[in-house]
């Protein structure tokens, strides 16, 4: 283990492993392990520095009378349950260590103790077990030793810019329970940055869909704008104000189901095109989990287009063309996959893969229909057959649209409506 600058604190062992006891006899037939005498045990533990051992791992017979005349295998009740499922942690063992500072000093021991069996005859006790350490970690926490290392430690603290810390950012002003997803962190400024006090437009629908974890700082004055545009584009939704002037979440569900059909009359002057080609992205490498010293990336992924073949052939786009290399900031978990899950909301690649990974349908018209003159960015809406030119049929019944511009003037509306489901 290598020293370390200063005073520590505190250190803890973490010691993942198991302690399985596979068999045990006595000699004598029917002599009770646990009328009246110890019971036999084993135990992982940690000492440092001449400390007595702190048990960590510990698997021992019960002591409910069982008697082991049959030589079958003891029921075990504290400790582990022999999966080594999740870390076992020593109490804080620092004693001694300050005065010699080094980690070296550390003993992981495995004791077993037979136990004194019945206390009316010898027994003889016997018994076989397994003991597995998979991993060890050791846990210090330090500070600056400004007592005994004055000159060191005042160097030390004139060197450093930013000191990070590991606790929990501001509990939200909303609910006061600490932000988590990166949607919450854009409610969350727009209510504490903002004088606008109500509760988003579909806010609770985009809650129940995302799970998109950040951490997130910001070290310099920024334009509160920009923040917000960042998140929004990390966290896959868009925030505007509606026409009404209510604020909104817009996002792509899992699902979309149209909340208005169009239809011939209620249109005119129809015109469809696709997307360009060069706004397709064929492979995304993106970089996440951003760490919160060093300024890396702690995690990576290549991400390719489930349509990337056809892209390539289809579009006469070459390998090394379409392709975006992705820094997120701000996003953490869920992992980014290799390629798109079937749900769009379940990561950042699955959600953006859905938008850009193929060509889509892009529809300009006018509403002349009142009825829906209200229409608003975000509206999903259905396309019927019979708009289609020349009485052709495309089976437009399964694809939905979102409307993403709109113009309006009196007695009219233009928008423009970009498919987001089509099968």
């Amino acid at each position: 283990m290598p020293e370390i600058d200063g005073s520590a604190t505190s250190i803890t062992v973490y010691i993942l492993g198991t302690v399985v006891q596979s068999a045990s006899e006595g000699v004598i037939s029917g002599g009770a392990i646990s009328g009246g005498g110890t019971n036999p045990k084993c135990v992982i533990g940690v000492s440092t520095h001449s400390e007595a051992i702190k048990s960590i791992l510990e698997r021992q017979s019960a002591s409910n009378g069982t008697t082991n005349s049959s030589g079958t295998a003891i029921n075990l009740t504290t400790g582990a349950n022999g999966t080594g499922s999740a870390f076992s942690v020593s109490d804080n063992t620092i004693n001694n260590y300050n005065a010699t500072k080094k980690l070296d000093e550390f003993i992981i021991s495995a004791t077993y103790t037979s136990g004194t069996g019945s206390t009316i005859s010898t027994d003889n006790y016997t018994s076989t077990w397994a003991v597995t350490i998979k991993d060890v970690i050791v846990q210090v926490s330090y500070q600056n030793d400004i007592a005994n290392e004055p000159t060191a430690s005042y160097a030390k603290n004139s060197s450093l810019k930013f000191v990070y810390s590991g606790t929990d950012g501001l509990n939200s002003i909303v609910d006061g329970s600490a932000v988590t997803y990166i949607h919450q962190a854009h409610y969350d400024l727009l209510r504490r940055h903002t004088s606008y006090g109500s509760v988003p437009t579909n806010y609770s629908t985009l809650n129940s869909a995302r799970d998109w974890q950040l951490r997130y700082w910001i070290l310099e004055p920024t334009e509160l704008i920009d923040v917000l545009e960042k998140l929004q584009y990390e966290g896959g939704f868009i925030g505007r104000f509606n026409g009404q002037g209510n604020f909104q979440y817009i996002f792509i569900p899992d699902s979309p189901s149209a909340s208005v059909t169009l239809v011939k009359k209620d249109v005119s002057d129809i015109n469809i095109s696709l997307t360009p080609i060069n706004s397709l992205t064929t492979k995304m490498d993106i970089e996440y989990e951003k760490h919160p010293a060093e300024g890396k990336y702690l995690s990576s992924t290549t991400s390719v287009s489930a349509n990337d073949a056809t892209l390539l052939s289809e579009y006469n786009i070459a390998s090394d063309e379409n392709i975006k290399r992705i820094t997120l900031d701000a996003y953490v978990s869920p992992t980014i996959p290799t390629s798109a899950s079937s749900n769009k909301n379940d990561d950042f690649y699955s959600y953006y893969q859905s938008i850009v990974g193929e060509p889509r349908l892009i529809v300009d018209l006018t509403v002349v229909n009142p009825k829906y003159l209200g229409l608003d960015v975000g509206d999903l809406v259905a396309y019927n057959d019979s708009l289609l030119p020349f009485g052709g049929s495309l089976g437009w019944e399964d694809y939905v649209f979102m409307v993403t511009d709109v113009n309006r003037s009196v007695g009219s509306l233009k928008i423009t409506l970009r498919d987001i489901e089509n099968g």
